[in-house]
């Protein structure tokens, strides 16, 4: 449910209910009523607010009243703000000069059991005060009727009206997002999950933001609401972005989402850019013979990887401190710097994953797996001349660069001309939402050719399978259909380029 409408409902059914009470007082216990109120919201505040105006009726009250309880409603219950009174925002938002509305607003929610208490006191970050807020009553989910006896019927085909939304058989994928259910227990388990994420505000974090995320996408799909069936085409690339692009990879093949009682797996292209980028040069040059792209396609490219940049040379430790330090700097400078927070966040993902592969294998091309994966993205999308990966360089991924690069230039030398082509600087391109700086063509290249190997699929699995969905370079389907998507996929490779791409099958 969206929380625009939530807020809505709110001030249709539970304020008028609200009003028609305070009616039935007289003068004296209501004033009681929103002092007890007011010195419980506002512990600092000298002015004792109240809702008296909105029950004589006054026209123009009733109007602000309302368009400031919009405004306000919808940024109080936001994922990023839940349960937040930021007074300096609610005036510049609302337009009105002083405090009076957005006060009495908040007055209101509380008087009607949204607001349970203060969480913390005033907080010279966002200028107000963090309330909180019963998750439950606002969200009313337990009053919902799960769709685990909805019926079965066929949604309406939506308009799909361009050409290029045709070829990603949008419709198609909406009716399996229609379609979808999400395992009723572990939906609860979710539900109370947020709410006790929510009810502590303080301990709000990037990861813990992208869970919400996550269960928010979940909550979408179950109750079936707009956001669910919102789908997005890059204009560039081609991607398509839906829900299930955003959902974690793990909630869409563990059994959380399931269909006809059988739940999904995915078809996906092992080592996909490099094998597209070993394809793309196979085309330009047809008769050499690619280390590269052959170790794509026998599945082995990542451990081909790991003895080629000579990463046997380093204990776990040494690399796993190296993965670390960028984290350390930026905690220890405090740098705000975008990138280099992600870069960091990502560095930490990869350093857990090895904790955890650790536990289960010893071997060294096992557990560098993931930071080699990484190592080779950088590699592929840096702007920097192939020259500047010298040996000199005093970091692991300075020798494994230089390594590939000596590598590529003595027994790959066409693909290595490539590669110095993309990392010219005047080959580079704007970035799209930054024009001002420029990022390397290979990724737009690399994402442009699985777009079109992926749609191809899709045209021959069109009367093939009834339920799918696409996640960049994989498809989505039921269990049951599994091998009857890979078998297409590879037809499908063969027809295009003349080899059988890799293809695994993901399940829980």
């Amino acid at each position: 449910m969206k929380i625009q409408r939530r807020v809505i409902e709110i001030y249709q059914d539970d304020f008028r209910e609200l009003i028609d009470e305070l009616k039935r007082l007289n003068k004296d216990k209501r004033m009681k009523l929103y002092e007890l109120h007011a010195r419980r919201l506002f512990p600092k505040s000298k002015m004792i607010v109240n809702l008296e105006d909105q029950l004589k009726g006054h026209k123009d009250y009733i109007h602000k009243f309302k368009r400031c309880f919009f405004i306000i409603g919808n940024d109080f219950f936001s994922t990023n703000r839940f349960g937040e009174y930021n007074q300096e925002l609610f005036i510049k938002k609302t337009g009105f000069k002083s405090q009076r509305y957005p006060q009495k607003v908040i007055l209101a929610l509380s008087m009607m059991g949204y607001i349970k208490g203060l969480q913390c006191g005033y907080s010279t970050s966002n200028h107000g005060y963090i309330y909180e807020v019963d998750y439950l009553k606002y969200r009313n989910w337990n009053q919902v009727p799960l769709y685990e006896d909805a019926p079965m019927d066929e949604p309406d085909k939506p308009d799909v009206g361009s050409e290029i939304e045709r070829a990603w058989l949008l419709d198609k994928q909406i009716k399996t997002i229609k379609s979808i259910r999400v395992d009723n227990d572990l939906f609860l388990s979710l539900m109370k999950k947020r709410e006790t994420y929510l009810s502590n505000p303080q301990t709000k974090t990037s990861e813990l933001q992208k869970e919400l995320n996550h269960i928010y996408d979940l909550e979408s799909i179950h109750y079936k609401t707009d956001s669910a069936f919102r789908v997005k085409i890059d204009g560039e690339q081609g991607r398509l972005y839906s829900v299930m692009t955003r959902l974690k990879s793990d909630y869409r093949v563990d059994g959380t989402l399931y269909l006809k009682g059988e739940r999904f797996c995915e078809v996906d292209i092992s080592s996909a850019q490099p094998a597209l980028l070993g394809i793309i040069l196979k085309e330009k040059h047809p008769d050499i013979q690619s280390q590269w792209l052959e170790h794509c396609l026998a599945g082995d490219f990542y451990k081909w990887f790991f003895d080629i940049t000579g990463m046997e040379n380093y204990a776990v430790e040494q690399v796993v401190d190296e993965l670390l330090k960028i984290d350390y700097v930026r905690r220890w400078t405090g740098s705000n710097n975008h990138s280099l927070k992600r870069k960091a966040e990502n560095n930490r993902k990869i350093v857990d994953r090895v904790s955890e592969i650790e536990k289960e294998s010893k071997e060294k091309h096992r557990l560098f797996r993931p930071v080699v994966k990484s190592w080779i993205m950088r590699f592929l999308f840096c702007k920097d001349k192939m020259t500047s990966t010298a040996k000199d360089g005093r970091t692991i991924y300075k020798h494994f660069c230089h390594n590939l690069c000596t590598y590529l230039k003595e027994n790959e030398p066409l693909l290595y001309e490539m590669l110095c082509w993309y990392r010219c600087k005047e080959n580079h391109i704007p970035k799209k939402r930054n024009p001002d700086r420029t990022t390397s063509a290979l990724y737009l290249k690399l994402q442009q050719e699985e777009v079109r190997y992926i749609k191809a699929c899709l045209r021959n699995l069109d009367s093939a399978v009834e339920y799918l969905y696409t996640v960049h370079d994989c498809i989505g389907c039921l269990v049951s259909d599994a091998e009857k998507v890979k078998a297409i996929m590879e037809r499908t490779s063969m027809a295009m380029y003349g080899v059988k791409l890799n293809l695994k099958i993901k399940e829980q």
